[in-house]
């Protein structure tokens, strides 16, 4: 629960802080935060909001699967934060690509499938 701006003001003036400025970002706070930030003075760097995991759906391409798109997403992920923080989907298609049309170098790199498409689509072109 967020306290409301005369509950900040209580737990501003019991820490004889009263010349420690009040911010509406404050209202975001829990009172512990608040408490711990009147009694250092306003100095103590309180420790940022709890954040909500970040939910990534991702989708590969055509002859592809979770493998390929979990390499080809790899610096986003890293970018975005850890797993805590940003979670990704990663979701298959549901039509088999046939083999003449995979990639050669997609079966060196992660084996031989399987390897799929969306939407009865049988190759990049078509």
């Amino acid at each position: 629960d967020m306290p409301s701006m005369e509950r900040l003001l209580e737990l501003r003036a019991a820490a004889f802080a009263d010349d420690v400025e009040v911010h509406a970002v404050m209202l975001s706070w829990d009172e512990e935060r608040l408490s711990t930030y009147f009694e250092s003075g306003g100095k103590a760097s309180a420790p940022p909001p709890p954040q909500r995991s970040l939910r990534v759906l991702s989708l590969h391409g055509g002859g592809g699967n979770r493998n390929v798109n979990a390499m080809q997403v790899s610096r986003l992920r890293r970018a975005l934060g850890p797993p805590d923080v940003v979670h990704f989907d990663f979701l298959e298609g549901d039509h088999a690509w046939k083999s003449e049309n995979i990639d050669p170098r997609l079966v060196q790199l992660f084996g031989p499938g399987p390897y799929w498409g969306w939407y009865g689509v049988e190759n990049a072109s078509g």
